[in-house]
């Protein structure tokens, strides 16, 4: 059976029991939220104060390049064989919420609606790779819709089945329940990821928007007994909030060891003699 997060001591899988998550010791572990991302320390995986967010974005919902008239979506889950009058083509706008981490991992998260179905989402990412580390390994970019992304720009990922999961409720959905994700692998191999979850420029293959930051990944949805269920494609541009990046070299200050790339690292910067950690208040 399913390991639901009420028979799970340990709700994220992050090693730390449920209960011990509880950093302000008031006995309630779902109001305690370490690293102040939205998500509860007993779901987060990366609520540790020194895992940094480096990027924190909203997802904005794919045109399907204005093949679809009025359709929008940023998530689609379909039976095995796609049928675009009988799969779930999420219409909700911008309920999905992608954030990356400084330890190569990134999460997917919130909630999608069409009709009188609603689905929750946490996706976890791991192993952050470049193109060249992602094909030395196998992996590959799927061209597709009407993007003009060079696999070569994107960063990949590979999702994590034994932390992501889905929760679906409503009439309309294609199911109930709570359900695992995991990649879904190429056919020929069942051991190697196929495309995994790409980022960047033009990554969100099904829209208009060319040029501009998007995501894009593919996926099983299923259960313990039965992972490859449905299908799951994830397709959505992304509004990201700025990162500070003192130099402008692209690495933000916040994981950045020399925020202003004068040859003098942060941490001499700051002799720290008043205590604060705050290079900006020492003398």
């Amino acid at each position: 059976t399913e390991d639901v997060n009420y028979r799970d001591l340990d709700d994220d899988g992050d090693g730390i029991d449920t209960p011990d998550e509880d950093a302000d010791g008031d006995g309630d572990p779902t109001n305690d939220d370490t690293d102040g991302d939205g998500t509860p320390d007993y779901l987060d995986p990366t609520d540790d104060s020194t895992v940094e967010i480096i990027n924190n974005c909203s997802a904005i919902n794919a045109d399907r390049c204005g093949e679809l008239g009025d359709i929008n979506s940023n998530f689609w889950w379909s039976e095995l064989v796609p049928d675009f009058n009988t799969g779930y083509f999420s219409s909700s706008k911008e309920e999905l919420n992608f954030t990356e981490y400084d330890n190569g991992e990134a999460i997917i998260s919130g909630t999608t609606r069409l009709g009188n179905c609603t689905v929750e989402i946490y996706v976890v990412l791991v192993n952050r790779r470049s193109w060249s580390e992602w094909s030395d390994q196998g992996g590959d970019f799927k061209s597709e819709g009407c993007s003009e992304a060079n696999g070569e720009d994107l960063n990949y990922y590979l999702i994590d089945g034994e932390r992501s999961f889905m929760i679906s409720t409503g009439s309309d959905c294609l199911a109930e329940g709570r359900f695992k994700i995991t990649n879904r692998p190429d056919n020929n191999d069942p051991d190697t990821p196929n495309f995994g979850i790409q980022v960047g420029p033009g990554a969100a293959l099904w829209d208009s928007a060319v040029g501009e930051d998007g995501l894009s990944g593919w996926g099983w949805i299923g259960t313990e007994e039965n992972e490859r269920q449905y299908l799951m494609d994830f397709n959505f541009l992304l509004d990201c909030e700025p990162q500070g990046d003192t130099d402008g070299d692209g690495v933000p200050d916040s994981v950045d060891i020399d925020d202003d790339n004068d040859g003098i690292l942060d941490t001499e910067e700051d002799p720290n003699l008043d205590g604060d950690d705050d290079p900006l208040t020492d003398p």
